[in-house]
């Protein structure tokens, strides 16, 4: 698969027109239905459903279009990190944070690393776990901070930065929020919102064993593809999670939860060519921002 048929098939799905893809592409229009049809029998799937007038995306091409748009951008992150290298420009970082250490983690990181480091062009992106940690094995990021995964690459590198306790995260309007303190049973019947497995899994399975050490099984009824927007619909009422203590919101609270469930672990991972100076200064700062109890 190449990269020009993910470029033609991300103006396709965005353009959902033939006509316009073409010309946002500066192709013929006959070619370009070539190249998508090639690449739906190397996917195995379609993506496309063609009628006379429009172009839709199946289920598979929703899915892949996500996937699309991360490759083409990691391939252009590491076209910029190259000439950055050529031009000796050495004093860049290019970090993503998965989703759980986005919420807990992001703003005291990136506000000590640059005042640490003030010649520091950081370039930070947001990512699923799985994602960052590819790019970082790819070598298309430097590092990647997130819940520590169960495995890496060999040549990838984890160095541990906190611990976050989960706790209960329940609209401010809710019965429970009421109590300092939420027993794991308590959530049972209410209706759980969390990102899927696929997107943070280190979450998602800490979760899930919160709730197993209780005897109780975590179902969740509603999905959404970003912790930002679990937040949002728990502040609008449709539902409860189990998180890290997130930044304080006025619409939703964290109470804790009883039994005290297991802490999730944030690492910071990175391919083992990463300058020594920068691991140590960056850690250090990152650290320092991130030391309060879980």
């Amino acid at each position: 698969m190449e990269l020009r048929h993910l470029r033609y098939y991300v103006a396709v799905a965005e353009e959902l027109s033939f006509g316009r893809a073409a010309s946002r592409l500066e192709i013929a229009q006959p070619p370009l239905s070539r190249q998508i049809r090639a690449l739906e029998d190397e996917v195995g799937v379609r993506l496309l459903v063609r009628t006379k007038r429009r172009v839709l995306l199946t289920e598979a091409g929703r899915s892949f279009l996500d996937g699309a748009r991360v490759a083409l951008s990691h391939a252009a992150r590491a076209v910029e990190l190259a000439r950055r290298a050529s031009r000796g420009e050495s004093t860049s970082l290019s970090v993503a944070f998965a989703p759980t250490a986005e919420l807990a983690l992001m703003q005291p990181i990136v506000r000590a690393v640059t005042r640490a480091r003030r010649d520091l062009r950081l370039d930070v992106q947001t990512c699923s776990e799985l994602d960052a940690l590819r790019a970082v094995q790819a070598g298309t990021l430097h590092a990647a901070i997130m819940a520590k995964p169960a495995s890496v690459d060999r040549d990838v590198r984890l160095e541990p930065l906190a611990s976050r306790r989960l706790r209960a995260v329940l609209p401010t309007g809710h019965a429970l929020a009421r109590r300092r303190r939420v027993a794991i049973a308590q959530l049972v019947e209410e209706p759980i919102v969390l990102v899927p497995r696929v997107v943070a899994p280190a979450l998602h399975d800490a979760v899930a064993g919160a709730f197993h050490a209780a005897g109780l099984t975590l179902r969740v009824q509603h999905e959404a593809s970003h912790l930002h927007t679990c937040l949002e619909l728990i502040a609008a009422g449709l539902g409860v999670t189990v998180l890290p203590a997130v930044p304080g919101r006025d619409s939703i609270v964290c109470r804790t939860l009883e039994p005290v469930p297991p802490s999730l672990d944030f690492v910071f991972a990175h391919r083992e060519d990463l300058s020594p100076d920068m691991l140590r200064e960056v850690l250090r700062a990152a650290r320092a921002a991130v030391r309060t109890p879980a």
